[in-house]
Parts: structure tokens; sequence; C-alpha cells
């Protein structure tokens, strides 16, 4: 039994093994913006992936009723800020920021509930800004942006539910299940930040 537990852990270890190697190689870079490549503009990036499973399993450490405002807020707030950041220059610190963002919600879950539902809102709002201004300026040079927009929507939403999964499937697992899911998510994010610095 105990070995079925730590299954969602393990996954997380596995999700950034490879990750100084892929967490730039965002594979939704084309010149033509649309649905797909929104999908694939989340989904090729591990440092973005893991940032959308983190907000995920960090909602859960609050009451099942309000556990999904901080989801929404981070989807809504990114949507918002990838539309003002189409056509926009890349700003270099961007990345820099994406990876403390994880590193910050890693602890964040090791806290689990340090925060009210209201400032984790607040929190989330802002990391799904830098996320989604970063990803507006890498969209495609033409094309149709409100689909490209709604991709990283969609994308984002369904990793945001993936980890609430596994926050969930934590938190019953074991009182210290949300310490180590928070330790994981943490490491990872210092391990993309020397994929970063590389």
């Amino acid at each position: 039994m105990r070995m079925q537990r730590s299954h969602p852990i393990l996954g997380l270890l596995v999700l950034f093994a490879f990750a100084p190697v892929s967490v730039l190689a965002h594979a939704g870079h084309g010149d033509i913006a649309g649905l797909g490549d929104g999908i694939l503009h989340v989904t090729s990036g591990l440092d973005h992936m893991l940032v959308a499973v983190a907000v995920g399993i960090w909602s859960m450490a609050y009451p099942w009723k309000r556990a999904w405002l901080l989801p929404l807020a981070f989807v809504t707030a990114m949507g918002a800020a990838a539309w003002i950041g189409v056509g926009r220059e890349r700003i270099d610190v961007a990345q820099l920021l994406v990876v403390a963002s994880l590193v910050v919600l890693g602890v964040l879950i090791m806290r689990a509930n340090a925060f009210s539902v209201a400032g984790a809102v607040a929190i989330c709002l802002v990391f799904g800004a830098i996320h989604g201004y970063a990803h507006g300026t890498e969209a495609g040079t033409s094309g149709d942006y409100r689909a490209f927009v709604g991709g990283l929507v969609l994308a984002t939403a369904i990793l945001h539910l993936a980890g609430m999964a596994v926050g969930m499937m934590v938190r019953l697992s074991s009182r210290h299940g949300m310490r180590v899911a928070g330790a994981v998510v943490a490491a990872a994010g210092l391990w993309f930040a020397v994929g970063v610095s590389m």
C-alpha cells in the first residue's frame, strides 16, 4: 500500500529529472499562432507545466469548497496577461521569474495554508500574470491570437486539475504528504535554475 501512495511524489520526481535540458525547450514558438500552438507552448515546457501542477497541489491545502479559487485566479490572470503580451518584446528576466515562482510555490506547498484564501488567490494572480505575459511575448508573428490564448488556458486548466488530483492524493495519504510534495516542487525549481543559468 505504501508504494501505491508514493506514486504522486515519484511522478513529480520524474517530471523534472531532465529539467536542465528541456526547461527552455518550448515547442510552440512557430510563426503562426493558434489553438494547437498555445497548447504545445504550455505542454512542451516542463517549468510552466510544473508550475501549473504545483498551483493545483497547493489549492488542496485549503477547504474543498474554496480550493478551486486558486487555479481559477492563476489561469484567469495568465490568459489576460498573455493577451497583453502578444506582439510585445520578450523580457530577459521572464524565465528567471518563472523559475523563481516555482521555488516559491514549493515553499508555499510545504507551509500548506500559511496564507488565507484571499492571500493565496492574490499570489496566484501575480504568478499567473508573470507566466501569461511570458507566453504572450512568445506567440507566433501571425495567426489567430485568441485561439492561441485559448490553447494556453485550456492546457493550463487541465494541468491544474491534474495537480489538484495529486494534491488530494498526497494530502490523504499522509499528514506529511504536502510537505514532501512541496519539497519536491522547490527542488525542481532549483534544478530548473541550473538549466536557466547554463
